[in-house]
């Protein structure tokens, strides 16, 4: 379902880079649409709005008002069944000022560095983000790591724990 939909908010992608049983809400917001790949049987739903390279495998959820943001330079690379919960906010790289949605002191760069940097986040397969939560950067989400409504990671997590109220629960 979805798919000239999809095809119409991504526009100039071509089918290789959308799976199949694809849904993208027309509401959607993707700024680096032309990096974008989403693998098969994936729903992004109202008010996405992602200023990265958007690296879906297959069996994805984003729920409505998700926020991915750290500039077009930067990745996030989602695995398989993975649901990330209304209201998420999910910031990739937060060094580049100039990033939409997020606003931070600049980076002091080396000399002769002008180029702007970009990052990467993993979320591997079978991650569950409840909603209203905040991941930032440099955390890459463990294998069936759980995270609980309304918590702010800062650390990566371990593979299949459960994280509530800012505490590990096994």
């Amino acid at each position: 379902i979805g798919q000239d939909n999809v095809l119409d908010i991504v526009q100039p992608l071509t089918k290789a880079n959308v799976g199949e049983d694809v849904y993208i809400a027309s509401d959607t917001t993707i700024k680096a649409a032309e990096s974008m790949v989403i693998g098969n049987h994936c729903a992004i739903d109202h008010y996405f709005y992602c200023s990265v390279r958007l690296k879906m495998k297959n069996h994805v959820h984003i729920s409505t008002q998700v926020s991915i943001v750290g500039g077009k330079l930067s990745t996030i690379e989602i695995g398989n069944f993975v649901g990330i919960c209304a209201g998420c906010r999910i910031i990739v790289h937060g060094s580049d000022v100039m990033s939409p949605g997020l606003t931070r002191t600049p980076v002091i760069t080396l000399p002769g560095d002008d180029s702007p940097t970009g990052a990467v986040m993993r979320v591997e397969d079978f991650v569950f983000i409840g909603s209203n939560s905040v991941i930032f950067e440099g955390v890459t989400l463990g294998e069936g790591s759980v995270i609980g409504a309304g918590s702010i990671v800062k650390r990566s997590t371990k593979p299949w724990t459960v994280y509530a109220q800012g505490k590990a629960v096994r």
